[in-house]
Protein backbone atom coordinates (compact mmCIF):
# COMPACT_ATOMS: atom_id res chain seq x y z
CA UNK A 1 0.00 0.00 0.00
CA UNK A 2 2.71 2.34 0.87
CA UNK A 3 4.58 1.08 -2.33
CA UNK A 4 1.78 2.49 -4.34
CA UNK A 5 1.29 5.54 -2.94
CA UNK A 6 4.51 6.49 -3.22
CA UNK A 7 4.41 5.52 -6.69
CA UNK A 8 0.99 7.72 -6.92
CA UNK A 9 2.48 10.74 -5.17
CA UNK A 10 5.50 10.90 -7.67
CA UNK A 11 3.12 9.94 -10.72
CA UNK A 12 1.08 13.52 -9.81
CA UNK A 13 4.34 15.49 -8.93
CA UNK A 14 5.61 15.33 -12.53
CA UNK A 15 2.94 15.76 -14.02
CA UNK A 16 2.44 18.99 -12.19
CA UNK A 17 5.59 20.48 -12.64
CA UNK A 18 5.61 19.03 -16.33
CA UNK A 19 4.78 22.60 -18.53
CA UNK A 20 0.90 22.28 -20.14
CA UNK A 21 1.88 21.01 -23.95
CA UNK A 22 0.15 24.36 -25.18
CA UNK A 23 2.84 26.91 -23.50
CA UNK A 24 5.51 28.04 -25.54
CA UNK A 25 8.65 26.60 -25.01
CA UNK A 26 10.85 28.73 -22.03
CA UNK A 27 7.95 31.53 -21.85
CA UNK A 28 6.91 30.54 -17.72
CA UNK A 29 7.37 34.20 -16.75
CA UNK A 30 4.29 35.48 -17.86
CA UNK A 31 4.43 38.59 -15.22
CA UNK A 32 3.47 40.87 -14.23
CA UNK A 33 6.24 43.08 -15.44
CA UNK A 34 5.79 45.91 -13.69
CA UNK A 35 6.71 49.79 -14.51
CA UNK A 36 6.53 52.40 -11.68
CA UNK A 37 5.66 56.20 -12.57
CA UNK A 38 6.17 59.40 -10.39
CA UNK A 39 3.67 60.94 -8.55
CA UNK A 40 1.04 62.68 -11.15
CA UNK A 41 2.86 61.58 -14.16
CA UNK A 42 3.00 59.17 -17.54
CA UNK A 43 6.63 59.82 -18.39
CA UNK A 44 9.09 56.90 -18.28
CA UNK A 45 11.79 56.90 -16.31
CA UNK A 46 15.03 55.36 -17.81
CA UNK A 47 14.14 52.57 -15.49
CA UNK A 48 10.74 51.76 -16.78
CA UNK A 49 12.25 52.11 -20.00
CA UNK A 50 14.74 50.00 -19.51
CA UNK A 51 11.70 47.15 -17.82
CA UNK A 52 10.16 47.81 -21.31
CA UNK A 53 13.15 46.89 -23.31
CA UNK A 54 13.00 43.65 -21.33
CA UNK A 55 9.35 42.74 -22.11
CA UNK A 56 9.93 43.21 -26.26
CA UNK A 57 12.83 41.06 -25.71
CA UNK A 58 10.87 38.42 -23.57
CA UNK A 59 8.53 38.28 -26.28
CA UNK A 60 10.76 37.56 -28.85
CA UNK A 61 11.47 34.16 -30.75
CA UNK A 62 10.62 30.85 -29.02
CA UNK A 63 8.49 32.69 -26.23
CA UNK A 64 6.12 34.20 -28.83
CA UNK A 65 2.53 34.99 -26.51
CA UNK A 66 -0.35 36.21 -28.37
CA UNK A 67 -1.79 38.16 -25.85
CA UNK A 68 -0.33 41.03 -24.29
CA UNK A 69 -2.26 42.77 -20.93
CA UNK A 70 -1.94 46.31 -19.89
CA UNK A 71 -3.38 46.97 -16.29
CA UNK A 72 -2.86 51.04 -15.12
CA UNK A 73 -3.16 51.90 -11.58
CA UNK A 74 -2.53 55.15 -9.59
CA UNK A 75 -2.35 55.87 -6.18
CA UNK A 76 -4.95 57.76 -4.03
CA UNK A 77 -4.30 60.93 -4.41
CA UNK A 78 -4.50 61.05 -8.44
CA UNK A 79 -6.92 61.43 -10.17
CA UNK A 80 -8.37 58.21 -11.63
CA UNK A 81 -7.62 58.56 -15.69
CA UNK A 82 -3.86 58.80 -15.25
CA UNK A 83 -4.48 54.79 -15.03
CA UNK A 84 -4.83 55.17 -19.02
CA UNK A 85 -2.83 57.66 -19.70
CA UNK A 86 -0.25 55.60 -18.08
CA UNK A 87 -1.24 52.24 -19.76
CA UNK A 88 -1.34 54.40 -23.34
CA UNK A 89 2.26 55.58 -22.69
CA UNK A 90 3.93 51.96 -22.25
CA UNK A 91 1.65 50.65 -25.55
CA UNK A 92 3.13 53.76 -27.52
CA UNK A 93 6.80 53.03 -26.53
CA UNK A 94 6.15 48.68 -26.95
CA UNK A 95 4.34 49.23 -30.06
CA UNK A 96 7.54 51.73 -31.74
CA UNK A 97 9.99 49.42 -29.98
CA UNK A 98 9.23 46.06 -32.14
CA UNK A 99 6.74 44.79 -29.48
CA UNK A 100 5.46 42.21 -31.80
CA UNK A 101 1.92 40.76 -30.24
CA UNK A 102 -1.39 39.55 -31.93
CA UNK A 103 -3.66 40.98 -29.59
CA UNK A 104 -3.89 43.70 -26.53
CA UNK A 105 -5.77 44.14 -23.61
CA UNK A 106 -5.89 47.22 -21.31
CA UNK A 107 -7.53 48.22 -18.23
CA UNK A 108 -6.90 50.89 -16.06
CA UNK A 109 -8.44 50.41 -12.06
CA UNK A 110 -7.21 53.76 -11.26
CA UNK A 111 -6.99 53.33 -7.14
CA UNK A 112 -9.11 50.24 -6.95
CA UNK A 113 -6.79 47.75 -6.48
CA UNK A 114 -3.70 48.96 -4.85
CA UNK A 115 -0.51 47.03 -4.48
CA UNK A 116 0.08 48.97 -0.81
CA UNK A 117 -3.11 49.81 1.12
CA UNK A 118 -3.23 53.37 2.14
CA UNK A 119 -5.73 56.09 3.30
CA UNK A 120 -7.44 58.49 0.84
CA UNK A 121 -5.06 61.24 -0.46
CA UNK A 122 -1.89 59.43 0.23
CA UNK A 123 0.65 59.10 -2.08
CA UNK A 124 2.50 55.68 -2.59
CA UNK A 125 5.03 55.32 -5.36
CA UNK A 126 4.17 51.32 -5.36
CA UNK A 127 0.69 52.07 -6.69
CA UNK A 128 1.57 54.22 -9.18
CA UNK A 129 2.17 52.01 -12.15
CA UNK A 130 1.10 49.37 -15.21
CA UNK A 131 1.67 45.72 -14.93
CA UNK A 132 2.07 43.71 -18.25
CA UNK A 133 1.07 40.52 -18.58
CA UNK A 134 1.14 37.83 -21.47
CA UNK A 135 -1.59 35.55 -21.52
CA UNK A 136 -2.35 32.72 -24.34
CA UNK A 137 -6.16 33.00 -26.12
CA UNK A 138 -8.39 30.90 -25.10
CA UNK A 139 -10.14 29.76 -28.15
CA UNK A 140 -10.77 32.10 -31.43
CA UNK A 141 -10.13 35.52 -30.10
CA UNK A 142 -11.14 34.90 -26.36
CA UNK A 143 -7.98 35.60 -24.06
CA UNK A 144 -6.89 34.18 -20.89
CA UNK A 145 -7.05 36.80 -18.61
CA UNK A 146 -4.70 37.39 -15.81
Amino acid sequence: MRRTSLSLLALLCSAASSPQQDEPPHCHQAGPYIVFFESDSAELSREARHTLDYVVAANEGACSWPMGWLVGHTDTRERPSLASTRTSAIWRYLQTHGWRIEAVGSKAYGARRPRVVTPPGVSERQNRRVEIFYSMMDGPGKPVLP
